[in-house]
Formats: C-alpha cells, structure tokens, sequence
C-alpha cells in the first residue's frame, strides 16, 4: 500500500437520477453503514453517500480497490431499480451536498440530454466460455496441423523455431473459432440492441464478452435470442447473460472540478475582460491569441507566455464552462469552484454540451 491508508470524509458521488425520489433506505454506501440519499436539484438528484471510513481510494491496492468498486456497482444497480441512472466515474468525491447541488444545477442541460438518450435503457453482457483443453485437442486433428507436426517430426528433433511455428497454426486457429463464434452469436443479438460494445478477453477460456445497450421492453426478446444461440452450438460453448444492468459502458458521467484560479489563468492566457464573456467571444480571443501566437518566434516570446497548446486548452476550459450554463451560454466571472459533466459514450452520438454548442 503506498501512502499509508488516509480516510477522508466526503460524498461519494454514484450517479445522476432524474426525478424527486428519495434513495431506498436499505441502499448502503461503500462503507456498508452510511445512508445514500439524493440531493435534489430541480428535476435532477445526485445520488451520494458519507462515507467517513472508506479510505482515499489512490492508496488502495488492487483487491481492496476492486472491492470498493463492487460496493459501487451494488448501489447504482440498487438505485436503478427504482428508474434510470447515469452512473458517475468510479471513485468521484465532492465536499458537500451544496457542491452535488451546483454540480447538477450548473450542468442541466448536458444531464437532461443524456436521460433523453439514455432513458429506458438498459445493460446486458453477455460472455461465452469454452473448454479451451478440449478446443486445443480438436484442433490438433485439424489437418494443416497434423500435416505440419508430421513434418516437424520427420526432420528430427524440433528446433524452438518449429516449435513456435506450430504454436502460432494452432493459436490462428483457435482465433479463426473464436471470431467464428463471436460473429454468430453478434449478429443474431446486435438487431435488438441500440449499440454494441466488446469487452477484452482477459481469460483463455472467454470465447466472446460483449455488451449490449437495450430498450428495457426488448430485455425478455434478447434473453430468449441468447438461449437459442446456446442451443445452437449444442454444448460447445456456455453462454452466460449479466444484466440488466445501468449503462456503465455506454453512459458514463465524468466530473470535472474548475477552480476559480484555473479559471482565471484560462481567461488571461486568452486576454479575456475581467466580465461575462460568451462562446462567440471566447471562440474569437482564441484565435486572435493562437495567430499572434504564431507569428511570434519562440526566441522573441517572453517565457510566461502561452504556447497554442495552452491556449487551446485554455479556450476548451471556458467554452465548456460556458456550456453549462443553460440560460444563455454565457459565462459569468467570479464565484467559487465551478464543475463540467461530461458524458462519456460507447458506440453512440456524443451527449455533451459541445455537441449542441459547437466547437472551438
């Protein structure tokens, strides 16, 4: 464990509800104890807990942490049951409920987009394993195999080189099967689904691990198209169905905290007024600043002054702060932190606010 194990008090933030609802009370947090409620903001509520004994998350080592993780998943699903979620980044903290509040007042319009999306969905996965021994064995008798093994053993003893050589046939085909399967089992299921996503095989035995975002009234067609597929490979493969499940893979809310000071560096960098500035404006300054910029050689430019990687980074800060306010895209000054929500999609039309405000 590096760093010792700090514990911190803070919201742990699990995801995004639409609707005044009130947490089920039974609905624990990571630490197993403390309450998850919704903090209500207008028509949205972000779904937290206080959680004074969970540890800060980065000192974890790995099994702890996928612990933790799996406390996560069990309150989002828990607080699925009850409508749609959005979850939120695992491992986000805020300081108080005022902050969940601004978070989801500051970013309405980008939250309410995805709910349009994303509502009355659902996640399945769907993994299939194999007896990768018995594949091996079988595709020992694969002819190209045994013609190159008998080769192999005519000329003496193998050379390492022979032996890699009949580990890779073999390993090609073992992949040739398995894209075989993945493909059927892919396009029975893929015309139900809204989108589709591949997960990485991270076992031998795993013949296919894809997820699959759903209409929830679809849920009991797909189930039952899965159960045919498993019949049709008649034992060669166990087809197993995880879900539903929150749209983990397919709609993710990641949150952003700007302080004030990163604020003020972004509108400086830009030479913004001190004042209320739009994304017109902010659009403008930054190509006033990124051409100057260039027509100055990097022996003439003093060393405070921003290079166009900054200035761009700069110019994308405001701009997305701009767009979370859902008035008028206009950006304000002062105040304290400010905070970008951004939805991080899987196989589907971003659903953020620089998809309905433009570009830099």
């Amino acid at each position: 464990m590096k760093g010792g194990s700090r514990h911190v008090t803070q919201d742990f933030l699990y995801g995004i509800v639409e609707g005044v609802r009130d947490a089920d009370a039974d609905v624990r947090g990571l630490d197993g104890s403390s309450r998850v409620r919704v903090v209500v903001s207008g028509e949205l509520g972000a779904v937290v807990s206080t959680d004074s004994s969970v540890p800060d998350l980065r000192d974890l080592p790995r099994e702890a942490l996928l612990a933790h993780l799996v406390a996560y998943q069990r309150v989002v699903e828990q607080v699925m049951e009850q409508g749609s979620v959005l979850p939120v980044t695992f491992g986000t903290r805020l300081d108080s409920d005022d902050e969940a509040r601004d978070l989801v007042s500051q970013n309405r319009t980008t939250l309410g987009r995805a709910f349009a999306r994303m509502r009355g969905t659902v996640e399945l996965e769907v993994a299939a394993t194999w007896d990768i021994g018995a594949v091996v064995r079988e595709i020992g008798r694969d002819p190209e195999v045994v013609s190159l093994r008998q080769a192999i053993e005519q000329r003496g003893d193998p050379t390492p080189e022979d032996r890699v050589a009949l580990g890779r046939l073999v390993e090609s085909q073992v992949e040739l099967q398995r894209a075989a399967i993945r493909k059927v089992a892919v396009d029975a299921l893929e015309p139900l689904a809204m989108s589709t996503a591949t997960h990485a095989l991270v076992d031998d035995r795993l013949v296919m691990n894809e997820a699959f975002l759903l209409q929830a009234g679809v849920v009991p067609e797909f189930e039952a198209q899965v159960h045919r597929i498993d019949a049709l490979f008649g034992g060669q493969i166990d087809l197993r169905i995880v879900g539903p499940l929150p749209p983990y893979t397919f709609c993710t809310v990641h949150v952003t905290r700007v302080t004030a000071e990163e604020r003020e560096r972004a509108r400086q960098a830009l030479r913004l007024p001190d004042g209320d500035f739009d994304e017109r404006t902010i659009r403008d300054a930054y190509r006033r600043a990124a051409a100057a910029a260039q027509r100055q050689s990097p022996a003439e430019a003093p060393a405070e002054e921003p290079r166009g990687g900054d200035l761009k980074g700069a110019s994308e800060l405001l701009l997305d702060l701009a767009r979370t306010d859902p008035a008028d895209g206009h950006l304000a000054p002062g105040g304290g932190d400010r905070w970008i929500a951004t939805i991080r999609t899987t196989g589907l039309d971003d659903i953020s606010a620089a998809s309905f405000g433009g570009g830099t």
